[in-house]
């Protein structure tokens, strides 16, 4: 697609502080079964943001004119979320006719709320001359809810990913999983080591705002791989060499993205890259 609604967007000096109420607990496990070296610990986390600053999504205005929300069965074009929309054969502007004039500030308003599962395992064990060392990290995501303001739904966004365009831009892509592996193996002076970086599949966040829509394309799995080695030349000097994304693995391009083709604060645009790091501490 390459349509787009333009919009007149400005600041607020009237915006207050966010606040937020936050829940977490967890437990922790050391050496369970029995098993030398083992940790993990488990977290559940659950945060509500109560008038956050929003600077609403033009999209959803659209939506609501269009019916996507129920709030206008018989499509009148004197609906309120309607005034705002301009239109030349295609819907070319929109307007916000929460302000008077028009504009798109940044406001208190709405509600945010999101909850997951953060997981640590760490473990080492002796193998053969060396040691190997793994450490997993895990989040789940559980929900993501945002809701711009009271004559708009409350929209999960959890396993979804960001198009570009949308009242939060860029960086409001949320996977339910992600995940990094890293994995080192010391053997004397050398370490090697290998880092797998998990980002789980996800749907459009636009089939989210625009509900019952299926021509949005959403992204699949995808994992990075990085590799690297180690000469510890002394107590206070190290060498490292190494590949990062070192299969070279594309971003996955997704519509509507319309200028990037895909969520470069998430994926990997640069491709394979190689880097050397010498390390000295005084």
């Amino acid at each position: 697609p390459g349509t787009q609604a333009s919009t007149t967007l400005t600041g607020n000096t009237e915006a207050k502080p966010e606040t937020a109420d936050t829940i977490t607990f967890g437990v922790v496990f050391t050496e369970p079964f029995g098993l030398d070296r083992l940790r993990a610990s488990l977290d559940y986390y659950n945060i509500k943001l109560t008038d956050p600053l929003i600077q609403t999504d033009a999209n959803l205005y659209i939506a609501d004119c269009y019916n996507f929300y129920g709030n206008n069965p018989g499509y009148s074009a004197t609906f309120s979320n309607c005034t705002g929309l301009f239109r030349a054969g295609d819907i070319l502007g929109v307007d916000n006719p929460d302000d008077p004039n028009g504009f798109f500030p940044y406001v208190n308003g709405g509600e945010y709320k999101t909850d997951g599962l953060d997981l640590q395992v760490d473990y080492a064990m002796d193998l053969g001359p060396g040691q190997l060392q793994t450490q997993l990290y895990v989040n789940y995501l559980l929900s993501w809810k945002q809701q711009a303001g009271p004559q708009f739904p409350s929209q999960d966004f959890a396993g979804t990913v960001q198009y570009f365009g949308a009242g939060d831009g860029l960086g409001g892509t949320y996977p339910e999983i992600r995940a990094n592996l890293q994995t080192r193996y010391s053997i004397g002076k050398f370490d090697f080591d290998v880092r797998a970086r998990y980002i789980d599949a996800m749907e459009n966040r636009a089939s989210v705002v625009f509900p019952g829509e299926t021509s949005f394309t959403g992204v699949p799995s995808i994992t990075y791989w990085d590799l690297s080695g180690a000469w510890n030349f002394s107590d206070n000097i190290s060498v490292r060499v190494g590949l990062n994304n070192a299969f070279d693995k594309q971003p996955p391009t997704y519509q509507p993205n319309v200028q990037s083709g895909t969520d470069p604060s998430v994926y990997d645009v640069i491709g394979r890259r190689a880097f050397a790091q010498v390390s000295m501490k005084f």
